[in-house]
């Protein structure tokens, strides 16, 4: 017998894209569940890792949820990113996602929508007893860039005290010229690590394991009823994706405890992009962008670009000791795939967020977890009367 998720259609309500499910029988009956379902989601990043905890906290009663990675952290992407909750996504030159040009296609309103249910997980966490355990930080700063000749979206909805920055004021914060639609709000800022390690942690004392393993085929999993596939820019290798390619990013970490804004400033038109995150314990810098770039070796000269940029802006942390030189791959596609596998439809894709990764990982997280809820339902009322 064979389990079937079938996508009937997409339908947009209120600007929100919403994803209808189904279970098909193609002329075989539905299984009767005689015992918990086996959830394997493969990768440990923090899409994988909150998409494993999202059904345990919701569904456990009726689930067993495996992690499977060959790499957990400190060793994952999720691990090194920047971590400052703006939806802007940095992949190659002419690629960037998240522009605020009120793009209303459906993949767009798709990722606004697991943009605004992360921003709100974070907003809760950030008033929760585990603020100071994930090192969640609300932090004034400025974005910059070419493309918002509007204000964007979230802007509006999302984050607090947003503004459009005048010539004056981009003068004074020495912003290039070149920078010409700056913005100051004030977002949430993450340790890549903690906040991490305290999901894995949360998922564990939920019940959920973790195994350590690389997986080169599905066939491997054959023993699970439903597969979710979180594996970033693994899935290049896995499903063979032709659409992912890597962006790599490159980051230098300092003491400057007095620091307290951010930048963010990104330039296509020069190929340049600058961050300065202030979080608990460190200062991040970036950063770069180098499409199809697999090596993750420290380049020196790209690290002293990224302080002499970020210098520039912020001369105090010139001589700022350094901690830590760092580089991570982003997974970039076209658009964040996250479908039903057609041809194993208990297969479920979540992968290519590029930089988007932390901003979208909780909304990304609450769909699987409601595809995975009408699929048990539908099993349940499968189940014969016992009268």
């Amino acid at each position: 017998m064979i389990l079937v998720f079938k996508i009937l259609s997409k339908s947009i309500h209120e600007g929100v894209a919403t994803l209808q499910l189904s279970l098909a029988k193609l002329n075989m009956s539905l299984p009767i569940p005689k015992r918990k379902v086996q959830v394997a989601v493969i990768g440990a990043g923090a899409v994988g890792v909150s998409v494993g905890l999202n059904l345990l906290e919701k569904l456990s009663s009726n689930l067993v949820v495996s992690i499977i990675s060959d790499e957990f952290s400190p060793r994952t992407v999720s691990d090194k990113a920047g971590a400052v909750i703006i939806p802007f996504d940095v992949r190659a030159k002419g690629k960037s996602e998240g522009k605020s040009n009120d793009d209303d296609t459906g993949h767009q309103l798709r990722v606004r929508k697991w943009t605004r249910e992360t921003y709100r997980h974070l907003e809760d966490l950030y008033s929760s007893r585990f603020a100071e355990e994930v090192n969640i930080q609300l932090v004034h700063g400025y974005f910059g860039n070419q493309e918002d000749t509007v204000d964007p979206w979230w802007g509006r909805e999302l984050v607090t005290g947003f503004r459009r920055v005048g010539d004056e004021e981009k003068a004074y914060k020495r912003i290039p010229l070149s920078i010409r639609n700056v913005f100051a709000f004030n977002t949430f800022i993450l340790s890549g690590s903690d906040y991490l390690n305290w999901l894995m942690k949360r998922f564990q004392e939920k019940g959920g394991f973790l195994v350590k393993m690389k997986i080169n085929n599905f066939h491997e999993l054959s023993s699970y009823d439903i597969i979710i596939n979180c594996t970033g820019l693994g899935a290049s290798s896995l499903v063979q994706d032709p659409l992912l390619y890597p962006v790599r990013g490159d980051t230098v970490t300092i003491l400057a405890p007095w620091i307290k804004e951010f930048f963010l400033l990104t330039n296509d038109e020069e190929d340049y992009v600058m961050y300065v995150f202030p979080r608990s314990a460190d200062v991040l810098l970036g950063g770069s962008k180098v499409t199809n770039e697999w090596s993750k070796e420290i380049n020196e000269e790209t690290s002293s670009k990224i302080i002499k940029n970020c210098s520039s802006i912020i001369p105090s942390i010139s001589n700022a000791a350094i901690v830590d030189y760092s580089v991570g791959l982003r997974p970039a596609r076209k658009e964040i795939r996250f479908e039903v596998d057609a041809e194993n439809p208990s297969l479920i894709h979540c992968y290519g967020h590029g930089g988007q990764g932390i901003v979208t990982h909780w909304g990304c997280a609450l769909e699987v977890t409601e595809i995975i809820r009408n699929y048990i339902d539908l099993m349940h009322r499968r189940v014969p009367s016992k009268l």
